[in-house]
């Protein structure tokens, strides 16, 4: 909110499932007692179409997804050249980007260049009190039984270590733990979160939810298997 009230820009990245979107959100909705006009763009098209328009009332916009892993590097150099033209043109409107980690760590000396690094917010550097207070909103929005829940915050080693979840983000895994749909499951969670995993890889392998679902499992997993 700060950057946003002083600079008219904010920078957030995180790795998938961090909340990036999601605090994006939430800042759009406190700016919204002020009756802001908001827009969301989320592709390179739309950018454009918007960057040629000689006259608009929007005062927020929030730029979400346009850059993603799988971009092709030409596809990422056309982006942050419309990108940057945008704000150089647009400097008194507020601006939310989110941008995966692994694009930023690629591209820091351009994005440094542009002076984005200067309004820059990294969810992947939560502190242990802050996931704490995660798991604690999580448990109780899933109705997670007290002596699981007591239990799940005692994990520290395996939820609140020291390595930084590289994979996937923490709300996300925290997130797909609460979602066991009962005590057992949730038990064999706890003991060996690994072979949980892996079964319901398996499970999913032949579900119509793989799409939806998969992604987020297989990333969980490679979070808690150091990455392999």
């Amino acid at each position: 909110k700060n950057y946003l009230e002083e600079k008219n820009r904010v920078v957030i990245t995180g790795v998938q499932g961090t909340g990036k979107t999601y605090l994006a959100e939430s800042l759009v909705s406190e700016l919204e007692i002020r009756k802001l006009k908001k827009m969301w763009i989320s592709s390179l098209s739309q950018l454009l179409e918007e960057n040629s328009k000689t006259t608009r009332n929007v005062y927020l916009y929030i730029l979400d997804d346009i850059f993603y892993e799988l971009q092709l590097e030409s596809e990422f150099h056309k982006t942050l050249t419309v990108v940057n033209d945008f704000l150089t043109k647009f400097e008194e409107i507020c601006i939310i980007i989110t941008i995966p980690s692994y694009i930023w760590r690629k591209h820091i000396a351009l994005f440094s260049k542009a002076e984005l690094d200067d309004v820059h917010i990294d969810l992947n550097e939560r502190d242990n009190s802050e996931k704490r207070s995660i798991m604690k909103q999580l448990m109780s929005q899933h109705y997670i039984h007290p002596e699981n829940a007591s239990r799940l915050l005692s994990s520290e080693n395996l939820l609140l270590g020291k390595t930084p979840f590289k994979t996937i983000g923490f709300p996300a895994v925290i997130s797909w733990i609460c979602k066991k749909p009962h005590e057992m499951a949730f038990e064999r969670m706890l003991v060996n979160p690994l072979q949980k995993m892996t079964e319901e890889i398996e499970e999913l392998k032949q579900s119509p939810r793989f799409e939806e679902c998969a992604k987020y499992v297989i990333l969980s997993y490679l979070t808690f298997h150091d990455g392999i």
